[in-house]
Protein backbone atom coordinates (compact mmCIF):
# COMPACT_ATOMS: atom_id res chain seq x y z
CA UNK A 1 0.00 0.00 0.00
CA UNK A 2 0.93 3.60 -0.38
CA UNK A 3 1.94 6.01 2.53
CA UNK A 4 -0.64 8.94 2.46
CA UNK A 5 2.76 11.28 1.57
CA UNK A 6 3.39 8.73 -1.42
CA UNK A 7 0.19 9.21 -2.81
CA UNK A 8 0.15 13.11 -2.74
CA UNK A 9 3.63 12.53 -4.56
CA UNK A 10 2.37 10.44 -7.47
CA UNK A 11 -1.05 12.60 -8.18
CA UNK A 12 1.26 15.77 -8.50
CA UNK A 13 3.78 14.09 -10.19
CA UNK A 14 6.45 13.47 -7.87
CA UNK A 15 5.94 17.14 -6.53
CA UNK A 16 5.31 17.37 -2.75
CA UNK A 17 2.43 18.63 -1.85
CA UNK A 18 1.44 20.54 1.44
CA UNK A 19 -2.36 19.76 2.40
CA UNK A 20 -3.28 22.43 4.76
CA UNK A 21 -5.83 20.79 7.30
CA UNK A 22 -8.55 22.91 7.74
CA UNK A 23 -12.39 22.38 8.85
CA UNK A 24 -13.47 24.36 4.91
CA UNK A 25 -16.30 21.87 2.57
CA UNK A 26 -13.43 20.55 -0.13
CA UNK A 27 -14.67 18.87 -3.62
CA UNK A 28 -15.02 15.24 -3.98
CA UNK A 29 -12.16 12.76 -5.68
CA UNK A 30 -13.35 11.82 -8.81
CA UNK A 31 -11.87 8.17 -8.34
CA UNK A 32 -12.19 7.68 -12.20
CA UNK A 33 -10.02 10.69 -13.02
CA UNK A 34 -7.60 9.62 -10.40
CA UNK A 35 -7.11 5.80 -11.69
CA UNK A 36 -7.22 7.08 -15.40
CA UNK A 37 -3.99 5.64 -17.13
CA UNK A 38 -2.56 4.07 -13.57
CA UNK A 39 -1.29 0.93 -13.90
CA UNK A 40 -0.53 -1.57 -10.73
CA UNK A 41 -1.70 -1.88 -7.34
CA UNK A 42 -3.99 1.15 -6.90
CA UNK A 43 -5.41 -0.04 -3.22
CA UNK A 44 -3.61 2.34 -1.85
CA UNK A 45 -4.62 5.29 -3.43
CA UNK A 46 -8.48 4.23 -3.66
CA UNK A 47 -8.44 3.91 0.20
CA UNK A 48 -7.19 7.08 0.42
CA UNK A 49 -9.58 8.68 -1.87
CA UNK A 50 -12.18 7.03 -0.27
CA UNK A 51 -11.08 8.45 3.24
CA UNK A 52 -10.69 11.52 1.85
CA UNK A 53 -14.67 11.51 0.43
CA UNK A 54 -15.47 10.44 3.48
CA UNK A 55 -13.74 13.45 5.21
CA UNK A 56 -15.23 15.52 2.77
CA UNK A 57 -18.84 14.08 3.49
CA UNK A 58 -18.81 14.53 7.00
CA UNK A 59 -17.60 18.28 6.72
CA UNK A 60 -20.33 18.58 4.51
CA UNK A 61 -23.21 17.29 6.24
CA UNK A 62 -21.82 18.92 9.22
CA UNK A 63 -21.73 22.18 7.12
CA UNK A 64 -25.73 22.03 6.31
CA UNK A 65 -26.58 20.58 10.14
CA UNK A 66 -24.78 23.82 11.35
CA UNK A 67 -25.82 26.66 9.24
CA UNK A 68 -29.25 25.12 9.21
CA UNK A 69 -29.28 25.21 5.79
CA UNK A 70 -31.87 23.38 3.21
CA UNK A 71 -31.29 23.35 -0.48
CA UNK A 72 -33.60 26.05 -1.23
CA UNK A 73 -31.64 28.21 1.53
CA UNK A 74 -28.32 26.82 0.63
CA UNK A 75 -28.65 28.53 -3.51
CA UNK A 76 -30.22 31.55 -1.54
CA UNK A 77 -26.81 31.64 0.40
CA UNK A 78 -24.79 31.01 -2.36
CA UNK A 79 -26.07 33.35 -5.01
CA UNK A 80 -26.46 35.93 -2.46
CA UNK A 81 -22.31 35.35 -1.86
CA UNK A 82 -21.21 35.06 -5.56
CA UNK A 83 -23.33 38.48 -6.01
CA UNK A 84 -21.34 40.13 -3.22
CA UNK A 85 -18.42 38.50 -4.59
CA UNK A 86 -18.75 39.83 -8.38
CA UNK A 87 -19.90 43.13 -6.45
CA UNK A 88 -17.01 43.43 -4.69
CA UNK A 89 -14.36 42.44 -7.55
CA UNK A 90 -16.18 44.40 -10.20
CA UNK A 91 -15.62 47.74 -7.40
CA UNK A 92 -12.37 47.15 -6.78
CA UNK A 93 -11.20 47.30 -10.33
CA UNK A 94 -13.13 49.96 -10.51
CA UNK A 95 -10.83 51.74 -7.97
CA UNK A 96 -8.07 50.54 -9.13
CA UNK A 97 -8.43 51.79 -12.78
CA UNK A 98 -9.24 55.41 -10.88
CA UNK A 99 -6.21 55.11 -8.57
CA UNK A 100 -4.03 54.27 -11.76
CA UNK A 101 -5.66 57.64 -13.87
CA UNK A 102 -4.95 59.60 -10.07
CA UNK A 103 -1.37 58.84 -10.35
CA UNK A 104 -1.13 59.87 -13.85
CA UNK A 105 -2.96 63.36 -13.58
CA UNK A 106 -1.08 64.02 -10.69
CA UNK A 107 2.39 62.84 -12.07
CA UNK A 108 1.42 65.14 -15.26
CA UNK A 109 -0.14 68.23 -13.28
CA UNK A 110 3.30 68.02 -11.19
CA UNK A 111 5.58 67.85 -14.01
CA UNK A 112 3.57 70.83 -15.91
CA UNK A 113 3.44 73.09 -13.02
CA UNK A 114 7.15 72.36 -12.19
CA UNK A 115 8.40 73.17 -15.91
CA UNK A 116 5.85 75.91 -16.54
CA UNK A 117 8.40 78.65 -15.37
CA UNK A 118 11.35 77.18 -17.98
CA UNK A 119 8.10 76.98 -20.44
CA UNK A 120 7.38 80.72 -20.03
CA UNK A 121 11.02 81.63 -20.43
CA UNK A 122 11.34 79.91 -23.77
CA UNK A 123 8.75 81.64 -25.09
CA UNK A 124 9.95 85.11 -24.47
CA UNK A 125 14.12 83.79 -25.54
CA UNK A 126 15.83 85.97 -28.37
CA UNK A 127 17.54 83.09 -28.97
CA UNK A 128 15.10 80.28 -28.93
CA UNK A 129 17.76 77.26 -30.55
CA UNK A 130 20.00 78.04 -27.69
CA UNK A 131 17.47 78.23 -25.08
CA UNK A 132 16.15 75.09 -25.68
CA UNK A 133 19.50 73.35 -26.06
CA UNK A 134 20.25 74.06 -22.62
CA UNK A 135 16.43 73.53 -21.31
CA UNK A 136 15.46 71.05 -23.49
CA UNK A 137 15.08 68.22 -20.82
CA UNK A 138 12.61 70.77 -19.00
CA UNK A 139 10.64 71.47 -21.96
CA UNK A 140 10.31 67.66 -23.49
CA UNK A 141 8.66 67.04 -19.96
CA UNK A 142 6.49 70.34 -19.74
CA UNK A 143 5.28 69.77 -23.05
CA UNK A 144 4.63 65.81 -22.93
CA UNK A 145 2.22 67.12 -19.91
CA UNK A 146 0.96 69.66 -21.69
CA UNK A 147 -0.30 67.38 -24.02
CA UNK A 148 -1.58 64.72 -21.57
CA UNK A 149 -3.22 67.15 -19.92
CA UNK A 150 -5.02 68.84 -23.02
CA UNK A 151 -6.52 65.72 -23.95
CA UNK A 152 -7.09 64.03 -20.42
CA UNK A 153 -9.16 67.56 -19.62
CA UNK A 154 -10.22 68.81 -23.00
CA UNK A 155 -10.13 72.46 -22.10
CA UNK A 156 -11.82 71.83 -18.36
CA UNK A 157 -10.62 72.86 -14.82
CA UNK A 158 -7.44 70.92 -14.53
CA UNK A 159 -7.98 69.61 -10.58
CA UNK A 160 -5.96 70.50 -7.57
CA UNK A 161 -3.18 67.98 -6.76
CA UNK A 162 -4.62 68.11 -3.08
CA UNK A 163 -7.87 67.41 -4.16
CA UNK A 164 -6.73 64.43 -6.25
CA UNK A 165 -4.33 63.23 -3.14
CA UNK A 166 -8.24 63.32 -1.10
CA UNK A 167 -10.05 60.96 -3.34
CA UNK A 168 -6.83 59.05 -3.57
CA UNK A 169 -6.46 58.10 0.46
CA UNK A 170 -10.61 57.70 0.31
CA UNK A 171 -10.47 54.98 -2.60
CA UNK A 172 -7.33 53.45 -1.14
CA UNK A 173 -9.61 52.89 2.52
CA UNK A 174 -12.45 51.71 0.77
CA UNK A 175 -10.68 49.53 -1.44
CA UNK A 176 -8.94 48.35 2.18
CA UNK A 177 -12.39 47.82 3.26
CA UNK A 178 -13.70 46.04 0.42
CA UNK A 179 -10.95 43.56 0.48
CA UNK A 180 -11.80 41.96 3.42
CA UNK A 181 -15.37 41.79 2.66
CA UNK A 182 -13.94 39.88 -1.26
CA UNK A 183 -11.95 37.82 0.28
CA UNK A 184 -14.67 36.69 2.67
CA UNK A 185 -17.36 36.36 0.15
CA UNK A 186 -15.44 34.26 -2.17
CA UNK A 187 -13.87 31.88 0.75
CA UNK A 188 -17.80 31.70 1.46
CA UNK A 189 -18.77 31.61 -2.47
CA UNK A 190 -16.30 28.82 -2.98
CA UNK A 191 -17.78 26.56 0.13
CA UNK A 192 -21.14 26.65 -0.76
CA UNK A 193 -19.85 26.14 -4.09
CA UNK A 194 -18.61 22.68 -3.27
CA UNK A 195 -21.55 21.83 -1.31
CA UNK A 196 -23.86 22.41 -3.83
CA UNK A 197 -21.40 20.26 -5.94
CA UNK A 198 -21.47 17.81 -3.57
CA UNK A 199 -25.53 17.30 -3.39
CA UNK A 200 -25.87 18.07 -7.13
CA UNK A 201 -23.25 14.58 -7.55
CA UNK A 202 -25.03 12.41 -4.42
CA UNK A 203 -27.34 12.72 -2.24
CA UNK A 204 -27.04 12.07 1.30
CA UNK A 205 -28.68 8.68 1.82
CA UNK A 206 -27.06 7.33 -1.50
CA UNK A 207 -23.62 8.42 -0.07
CA UNK A 208 -23.98 6.92 3.67
CA UNK A 209 -25.31 3.71 1.99
CA UNK A 210 -21.72 4.07 -0.21
CA UNK A 211 -20.43 4.11 3.36
CA UNK A 212 -21.81 1.34 5.01
CA UNK A 213 -21.68 -1.08 2.33
CA UNK A 214 -17.74 -0.05 1.94
CA UNK A 215 -16.93 -0.88 5.72
CA UNK A 216 -18.88 -4.32 5.25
Amino acid sequence: DYTEEQIRSRIAGGKHIEVEQDESVSRLIDLEKLLEGREGNTKGLENWAYNQNTQTTAKTLEYLRKHNLSYRTLTERYESARETYNSNRSRIKEIENRLKAIEEDIHNIDCYRKNKGVADDYEKAVFKDRFRRNHESELIIFEAAEKYLSKRFKGEKVPYIKTLRAEQKALREEKDRLYKSYYSAKAEYAELQNVKKFLSKYSVNDYCAFAVAKKQ
